[in-house]
């Protein structure tokens, strides 16, 4: 078996990449977003009648209706 592994070192080493790559999303899953800046809670005051909020649920209290 060890003879077949050697033989698959590409294979080998996309898979311990991969590995890697999901364990440091796993430690660090944060960072990987992106930051809320404040151009984008300004541009989302701007709209007059409607009240947003981060859940993506919106409040229209014009029509008193609840969208996503």
């Amino acid at each position: 078996m060890f003879r077949y592994l050697c033989n698959q070192k590409a294979a080998l080493l996309t898979a311990i990449l991969l590995m890697a790559a999901g364990v440091l999303t796993l430690c660090f899953p944060e960072s990987w977003y992106p930051q809320e800046t404040e151009w984008q809670l300004t541009a989302e005051k701007e709209i007059t009648g409607i009240h947003g909020g981060l859940s993506g649920l919106t409040w229209n209290p014009d029509s008193r209706t609840l969208f996503a």
